[in-house]
């Protein structure tokens, strides 16, 4: 085996090998012929990419300087963009995705040294030369990330698709697909789509249902109702709740709140009896976790008359009604084959 072939496959390789030697002394000469060109030309930096060979997908801009290793190891996908000062070290394959954005002095590092210094120390090689030992791991950057500036990746990581990378991050772990993640050492910060939930919650609204928008409101309740609730009903409890809700004694007697975000329902709670009694609390799967459940509540228990509100709880919600303030009034009951528990909710002075 080759010490080329050690170096790919991440083992302890020689890298002052005469064929990784040359492989360097080009590179180095080809990165310092593209960092004398300008953006201008356009035609002499792709020739200089390829003959890097570099795996290069289309429309790929490196603003330059750049400073790579070997090349040769690197694929970059189409629509890619890295800014000044981007740094390759890439003894073992470095592959970045497509749309991926790179900010400046950026720095992508496969190779690893020996902790032990025995091991890590330059020697004379049996060849009568200085050498000492490396090794190496492969560096993964997936389609749509963006990496900030003066990001480090270290051996071995992977960032996950759609990542986001904040300035300054020391990236030592892999990072999961769609997700903020900054700091050194770098971590996970939130979820994309969670931040993008808490940018829309800033357009949220809570309000009364207007008794010409019940009849929609109502349906939302029974689709958010068979996705979760139903799983754990038999047919008798779902025709119950469907009878119930499309009841007009009982849709007489409830005051249901909606909450919306830029007028699109994504949540509803009803009450009775002067917010005495709550009846149901449903929320748009896509929402839910984001603390919407405790606004609606909120608004329920501000228009509660009494000291205490009661509910029955069919099996599914019963944890998140314990967790924003619920307990159990009494025993586990069967009434018309549906399985409910009675819980109450006490109402502290000032709510």
């Amino acid at each position: 085996m080759t010490e080329k072939q050690k170096m790919l496959e991440g083992q302890f390789y020689d890298p002052n090998d005469e064929e990784l030697s040359k492989l360097r002394s080009k590179c180095s000469k080809l990165c310092l012929e593209y960092n004398q060109t300008t953006e201008e030309d356009k035609e002499i930096r792709n020739n200089i990419l390829k003959e890097l060979g570099i795996n290069l997908g289309k429309n790929v801009f490196l603003r330059g300087p750049i400073y790579f290793d070997y090349g040769c190891f690197i694929s970059i996908g189409e629509n890619s963009y890295a800014n000044f000062n981007l740094t390759i070290l890439d003894v073992c394959p470095v592959n970045i995705g497509k749309n991926v954005f790179i900010g400046s002095s950026v720095s992508i590092l496969t190779p690893l040294h020996p902790l032990k210094f025995e091991e890590r120390n330059v020697f004379m090689s049996k060849k009568g030369y200085l050498t000492n030992y490396e090794y190496g791991k492969a560096i993964t950057i997936e389609d749509d990330c963006w990496i900030g500036s003066n990001v480090s990746v270290l051996p071995g990581v992977t960032i996950g698709r759609g990542s986001v990378i904040g300035a300054g991050s020391v990236v030592t772990k892999n990072i999961p697909e769609n997700t903020l993640a900054f700091g050194n050492p770098c971590k996970i910060i939130k979820k994309i789509e969670d931040a993008e939930k808490e940018r829309s919650l800033s357009n949220l609204i809570i309000r009364d249902i207007r008794e010409f928008e019940f009849d929609k409101a109502l349906l939302f309740a029974w689709k958010v109702f068979l996705q979760f609730d139903s799983q754990n009903c038999n047919q008798l409890e779902l025709d119950q709740f469907y009878h119930m809700i499309h009841n007009p004694q009982y849709k007489s007697e409830i005051h249901l709140i909606g909450a919306y975000i830029n007028n699109e329902l994504i949540g509803v709670a009803a009450s009775r009896y002067e917010g005495s009694h709550l009846s149901f609390m449903f929320v748009d799967a896509r929402y839910q976790g984001t603390g919407i459940v405790n606004k609606l509540f909120e608004v329920i228990v501000k228009d509660c008359k009494e000291s205490k509100m009661t509910s029955y709880v069919l099996p599914y919600p019963l944890k998140i009604y314990e967790k924003i303030g619920f307990r159990k009034s009494g025993p586990e009951e069967i009434v018309n084959g549906v399985i409910f528990t009675p819980m109450e909710y006490i109402i502290e002075k000032g709510n």
